[in-house]
């Protein structure tokens, strides 16, 4: 290999880190966009003052949730903050051992989190078997998450659930959210 071909590779490994694109490993499987939508939700609180707004635009991964609370106290707080998630299904080959997620132009505020939850089936049951909650304050920024799955029997054949995206916390008075994209999702 030649200096130069060396140069444009170590700059496009350079880049890739960068732009937050995962490395799968062989056996791994990357997913794009576009996603499905997944759970949202969230409670309004007091009737009126405050305001809340949560979208999924499954084909680009991108995820925005905001939340106003302009009323303090029990009156005024809601129950539980908005949040909005993407999904994807991963059928389960059984040896499975992380999830890494890449972001782009993650900018949150001091009250929200990007969260990511994993399902599958164990036993006859659906329970959680990995999750990440990275608390904000970001302004425009890319990475990756990485959540390890916990060493349990996974079913092959079955379907695993991972959910992505950003929940708002419930606090008030408060201005909150955030806004993601999610350019891949790799099982490894």
């Amino acid at each position: 290999m030649n200096i130069k071909k060396a140069i444009l590779l170590i700059a496009a490994v350079g880049v890739a880190g960068v732009a937050g694109i995962p490395t799968a490993q062989a056996n791994g499987t990357t997913y794009r966009a576009p996603y499905q939508a997944g759970p949202s939700g969230g409670t309004a609180g007091d009737g009126g003052l405050e305001r809340t707004h949560s979208s999924v635009d499954p084909a680009t991964g991108t995820v925005s949730v905001f939340q106003a609370s302009v009323v303090p106290g029990p009156v005024g707080c809601a129950a539980t903050g908005p949040m909005a998630y993407l999904q994807v299904q991963h059928p389960i080959n059984g040896d499975e051992d992380k999830v890494l997620i890449a972001y782009d132009d993650a900018t949150l505020s001091q009250y929200s989190w990007l969260k990511v939850n994993v399902y599958a089936p164990v036993d006859g049951e659906t329970i959680a078997i990995g999750s990440f909650a990275q608390r904000g304050q970001k302004v425009a920024e890319d990475g990756n998450i990485v959540v390890a799955l916990d060493d349990v029997a996974l079913e092959p054949g079955s379907t695993m659930t991972i959910n992505f995206g950003i929940e708002v916390g419930s606090a008030c008075p408060n201005v909150d959210g955030g806004t993601v994209k999610f350019p891949t999702v790799a099982v490894n």
